[in-house]
């Protein structure tokens, strides 16, 4: 079955702009971020200039587990305003079911959207949602 919905480490509590992924199974699934001015958050930059962190990366390395999540968040009043991309990469087949069903949650100022579906290991990167914020400086 697939996951059920994204659950933070308590990142999204205290987020501006929260984006979070789970999954079922021990393959490595990554989410990757693009704030509005075009700086990429992944497993390769977890921190930007901006303020966004993404706090773990699942399933990289061993000890896997079969409930993982990833998080992008920006702090509350810390949020910058434009267009932020929500992308999900299938990474590497560490012996988990072809293909992945995820669930990526998307929050901002409290609202939430979960986005479901599924990736193989030969799909390229895939867009989940892309939006847009206005300002939470205040």
């Amino acid at each position: 079955p697939p996951p059920t919905s994204a659950t933070s480490t308590g990142s999204s509590a205290a987020a501006g702009v929260y984006t979070g992924q789970v999954w079922n199974n021990v393959n490595d699934i990554d989410l990757h971020v693009f704030a509005p001015r075009g700086e990429q958050l992944f497993y390769g930059h977890n921190r930007s200039r901006s303020g966004g962190v993404l706090d773990v990366d699942r399933n990289a390395y061993r000890p896997l587990t079969a409930r993982p999540v990833e998080n992008v968040y920006w702090p509350k009043c810390g949020s910058p305003a434009g267009v932020y991309r929500v992308f999900i990469n299938h990474y590497r087949n560490n012996s988990g079911q072809d293909p992945t069903k995820y669930v990526v949650r998307v929050l901002v100022r409290g609202k939430s959207r979960d986005f479901t579906g599924s990736i193989r290991s030969s799909d390229r990167p895939r867009l989940v949602h892309e939006f847009r914020v206005i300002s939470l400086r205040n």
